[in-house]
């Protein structure tokens, strides 16, 4: 991921939010790919209205993609409200969460752009709730430990029935004897405390599983701007309690440098780029090579294949010529073949390149997880937070 792409997006973001005409920009079109891979296509849309320079088919994709992402999110804000509605109807206590609580603290919810409705209710609502669904048409797609997804015309709706901010340590505890705000007695919210913490667990999560993304950290600025006065130290002590003070303070570090303009260090540049490259073809070859290091010679020999046949995406930024004429893929990847095979050399220069980027995957992933502290243990010595009573109904 080269920083100066990345970079650009997030100035794109902060001018968009000032209400400032954005400037100085090389190549929108290399920022809208990074866009789209992060679920940040509405600010290249608003970033680029009026925008004469840019190239008017790139401009027609733009619009293209940011009204599809309005389109779902228009669904999915619709069938939100008709299930918040039914719940209330028939008394069933519920908790939104992520994106449909996360948009509302942007400077405009159309920003935030998503079609996945999360929420939590108890266990023994998920048959009501279930009903519900099915008569409006959604189809169960996925149940597993406690987390329930259901589908309709590309809009998913998720249902916790599980909540923890980091499950391998906290264990199994009823939601309704956390802090929560009670909005009218079905519907309850977050306190910007425990809010909080529940973000920074999601990313925790997302981060050992398969990496956050830049949107994770625009998320977090948001939460943070949003709510100045939280308890610092009832924060501190559950972040302690959890094992998460050293990511939660990584994060905020970052997020302070991209959106607010905080001074930086080689510790966050290595962390902004290692974010900044999720879900990029950059990112899915390292971390191919880096699974693949100790394999056998089998695997090895599929590392080279990859390096032939890319996707199409990766040929594209490769070879321009395709982004033109896609029909020309087949043969440049016979050149490639015709050069990692049959040029002189090529083998042993391949299984180096193999070796240097196996290692310095392995040395990029350990300074990340120091830097973030990943796998931090938890200190369990320190006090629990004090239950609160069942939320009046």
């Amino acid at each position: 991921m080269k920083r100066k792409v990345y970079t650009e997006l997030i100035a794109v973001i902060n001018a968009v939010h000032a209400g400032v005409p954005v400037e100085g920009i090389d190549d929108w079109r290399e920022i809208t790919e990074l866009a789209k891979r992060n679920g940040l296509i509405s600010y290249v849309y608003e970033g680029t209205k009026g925008n004469r320079s840019v190239d008017a088919r790139l401009m027609q994709m733009i619009r293209n993609c940011y009204f599809t992402g309005i389109g779902l999110q228009t669904r999915q804000e619709h069938y939100a409200g008709e299930l918040f509605g039914e719940l209330k109807r028939r008394g069933i206590r519920y908790l939104p969460l992520r994106g449909y609580v996360l948009r509302r603290l942007y400077p405009s919810p159309g920003l935030r752009l998503s079609g996945n409705l999360d929420l939590f209710c108890r266990e023994e609502s998920l048959p009501e709730v279930e009903e519900i669904l099915h008569g409006y048409g959604f189809v169960r797609t996925m149940a597993q430990a406690g987390r329930y997804r259901y589908e309709l015309d590309r809009v998913s709706i998720l249902i916790r029935t599980r909540l923890t901010v980091r499950p391998d340590v906290e264990g199994e505890t009823d939601v309704w004897e956390k802090r929560l705000v009670d909005v009218d007695g079905i519907e309850y919210r977050f306190t910007p405390e425990d809010g909080y913490l529940y973000q920074i667990g999601q990313m925790y999560s997302q981060m050992t599983d398969d990496g956050i993304g830049i949107r994770s950290l625009l998320d977090l600025e948001q939460v943070l701007r949003a709510y100045p006065d939280r308890d610092g130290a009832y924060i501190d002590t559950q972040l302690r309690r959890l094992g998460l003070l050293t990511f939660a303070r990584s994060m905020e570090k970052l997020a302070g440098i991209w959106y607010r303009g905080l001074p930086t260090d080689d510790d966050a540049l290595l962390l902004g780029k290692y974010v900044a490259a999720f879900h990029s073809p950059e990112a899915a070859e390292l971390q191919y090579v880096s699974e693949n290091a100790t394999r056998s010679k089998r695997e090895r020999r599929r590392y080279k294949n990859r390096l032939v046949f890319l996707p199409y995406r990766v040929m594209k930024r490769e070879y321009p010529v395709l982004r033109r004429a896609a029909v020309l893929l087949p043969l440049f990847w016979l050149f490639r073949l015709f050069r990692v095979v049959f040029l002189r050399g090529s083998a042993e220069q391949s299984d180096a390149a193999y070796r240097v980027a196996s290692r310095r995957t392995r040395e990029m992933a350990a300074r990340i997880q120091r830097i973030t502290g990943l796998y931090e243990e938890p200190d369990a010595t320190l006090p629990l937070p004090e239950p609160v009573a069942e939320p009046a109904r």
